[in-house]
Parts: structure tokens; sequence; C-alpha cells
């Protein structure tokens, strides 16, 4: 089930998660000092206060009323919705929480008329480059992002079809 964020108590459920998830997975990604710098930047509650305001939606993937996982998106006006974040606990992986939340979104592009979801992930994430190929995206390009203090996203960009 889909619960979407809008009160301070579910955005501090995608804090708690977000810390979570990636100092569980990502240390085999990148370092421990940008896992805390990207968290702090882009997953505390006022960034993700920010995001909200500038038109992201996010939303919990709940399983028996237990936050399990998370996802961001923002509609944009090239008619593609970008899929900023999705991410779910380890113990709730296999369990159709990702394909639920894509299903929400493919239906998303459908009522507001957007072609496509797209995202970045990083090259060195080889378990969410298989899940997201699966889910049927595919890699259309890559790109470099400086995100500040000697950090940077080294990304492939995928991308999905909808209509």
């Amino acid at each position: 089930m889909i619960q979407l964020v809008s009160s301070s108590d579910q955005i501090m459920s995608v804090v708690a998660l977000a810390r979570e998830i990636w100092c569980q997975h990502f240390p085999s990604v990148i370092s421990q000092g940008q896992i805390d710098y990207m968290l702090d930047r882009f997953l505390s509650a006022s960034a993700i206060r920010t995001q909200m305001a500038a038109a992201f939606q996010y939303g919990l993937l709940m399983e028996e009323a237990v936050a399990q996982g998370f996802f961001a998106i923002e509609p944009q006006e090239d008619h593609r919705l970008f899929l900023s974040k999705l991410y779910v606990r380890e113990q709730a992986r296999g369990r159709r929480l990702s394909s639920e939340a894509l299903d929400y979104m493919q239906a998303l592009c459908v009522k507001q008329h957007l072609n496509s979801i797209w995202l970045t992930v990083n090259k060195r994430n080889d378990l969410a480059i298989s899940v997201y190929k699966h889910m049927g995206f595919e890699v259309v390009g890559t790109q470099v992002k400086d995100i500040g203090q000697g950090y940077v996203m080294d990304d492939y960009i995928m991308e999905k079809g909808v209509l």
C-alpha cells in the first residue's frame, strides 16, 4: 500500500528509512562520508520539505502498517516523470513493493499525460540497475554531477516509456 507523505511524522519516517537503507546498502557503492553528506543534503527533514514545496511527491511503501520503503517523484515540463528516489528495506525486498510503486507512477503518468519515467542510478549500484532493467527501464545515457564537498554522482540515466 502506498501512503502519500504530507505530515511531519511521515517525513521523519522517510528520514529514518533513508538512513537505515543507505547505511546498509551504499557502503559498497560510495564512501561513508558521501553517504552522510547526501543524506544530510537530500534526505534530511528540511531537504524533503523543500523538495515537496517544489512539486516533489513522496510516498511511503507500507506493508501491514509498517513503512518498508519510500519513493520521491517529480512531474516535469517535458512530459516525463522524474523518479528521484526509490528505496526498500533489505528485509522487504522481493515482495513487490517496488513494483507497486512503479504501478502507481505509471498510473500517474497516464492521468497527467506523461510519456515516460526516468531516473539516475549510480553506475556501481548493480543491484538497483538489475531491478530497474527487470522493471523495463533502459540505460539511455550517463551523467556526472558535482554535488559539492568534492563529491560527484556518476550515474546512468535510465528511462521507461509509459504511453
